[in-house]
């Protein structure tokens, strides 16, 4: 599992290692450049389908608070 900041670090890794424009890494897989940059700089949360192209989903989870 990973946690908000690890994913994005782990987005910057995967579109870093195709050597694309964040432009051209949206492109390819339909969606908005913008997209890409907003996530990596921590103004958006990592959308559905930046998680898809880099392949990670999001999973929620819940836990019972200690009384």
């Amino acid at each position: 599992m990973l946690n908000k900041q690890e994913a994005i670090e782990f987005i910057r890794k995967e579109v870093g290692k195709t050597g694309l424009s964040h432009d051209k890494f949206a492109a390819l897989h339909g969606f908005n450049g913008e997209v890409v940059g907003a996530t990596l700089r921590g103004r958006r949360e990592p959308a559905e389908s930046i998680l898809s192209a880099v392949g990670l989903e999001r999973v929620i989870t819940y836990r019972r608070k200690a009384s």
